[in-house]
């Protein structure tokens, strides 16, 4: 079977979709969590470098911080991202 073509139920529900087209799906519906993660590991990055500069004691402190920011954001945003202001 050629990449991208349906497959056509023999129960007689209609065409399904490939495993090509259910992937694209998946990787389109998934695009901004890995933005997101990429932005999250470059800032974490940004920040080690700075405070890293300075003594261990900041350097704890941060790792803490964003021990607890990170999933406080990660259960926060889908609640925040689900609302409308009307």
């Amino acid at each position: 079977m050629p990449y991208g073509e349906a497959v056509r139920s023999t129960s007689g529900d209609g065409p399904q979709e490939s495993s090509g087209s259910s992937f694209r799906l998946i990787a389109t519906t998934a695009l901004p969590l890995y933005v997101t993660m990429i932005a999250s590991s470059i800032g974490s990055t940004l920040n080690v470098a700075l405070v890293g500069r300075h003594d261990t004691g900041s350097l704890a402190a941060l790792a803490i911080a964003l021990a607890v920011y990170g999933p406080a954001t990660a259960t926060v945003a889908p609640t925040v991202k689900g609302t409308r202001a009307d």
